[in-house]
């Protein structure tokens, strides 16, 4: 068989991935590893409103709660206070988990067919309503896309470590752009209790690919 370009870029994530513990440092590769934000990454909730200290955040009356554990993973809790915008809408900016990167541009545009973000997660309260995993790049509101998550968390097994693969071919090239990759997001206006251990790409074989 022809050795591609295209073999040789799978090959390196496939590498990359079994190298995940023991080297967690290509910003374009790992996001969170053992439940710490991977450098240049840093996590933070409702945009960084609400910065972590000393392992602990929480947004305004308790609406989401960040806690990091001892044991290699942190816990976000979601219990909305129904608390408002001066739209008179819910304010899901203090329901929302970030990760931020202030210092470079993650470029996955290249391997968006073959390509997924894990999240290594154990569900503790599953979702009654809507939850998102939003992809943002350059910095820019503007430059967002979505994916739903409430269905995958309700079928976890509760209690239980798994891993979530979200495709990359699932983001539209319409609404962001994969090249410019700056941003993560978890949110819901329900109740949740999530612990997160990684979060990082990973291959994936054709029958995992859709959405």
């Amino acid at each position: 068989m022809k050795f591609t370009r295209f073999n040789f870029l799978v090959v390196i994530l496939f590498l990359c991935v079994l190298n995940a513990h023991a080297n967690p440092k290509d910003p374009n590769i790992f996001y969170i590893s053992q439940g710490k934000a991977v450098n240049p990454w840093s996590a933070s909730l409702a945009f960084e409103k609400s910065p972590i200290k000393d392992g602990k955040a929480s947004t305004i009356r308790k609406s989401l709660v960040f806690k990091e554990s001892d044991d290699g993973f942190f816990n976000l809790k979601w219990h909305p206070k129904k608390i408002k915008n001066q739209w008179g809408a819910i304010d899901t900016n203090i329901l929302t988990f970030n990760l931020i990167n202030k210092m470079m541009h993650a470029n996955l545009k290249s391997v968006k067919q073959q390509a997924a973000i894990m999240l290594e997660l154990r569900v503790n309260r599953p979702p009654k309503e809507l939850v998102n995993f939003t992809l943002e790049c350059n910095w820019n509101w503007e430059c967002r896309d979505a994916y739903p998550l409430k269905q995958i968390l309700r079928n976890a097994p509760s209690g239980e470590w798994v891993t979530i693969p979200i495709p990359l071919s699932c983001f539209s090239e319409s609404k962001i752009d994969l090249s410019k990759l700056t941003g993560m997001m978890i949110s819901t206006i329900g109740k949740l209790n999530l612990d997160i251990r990684a979060v990082n790409l990973v291959s994936i074989s054709d029958n995992v690919r859709g959405c």
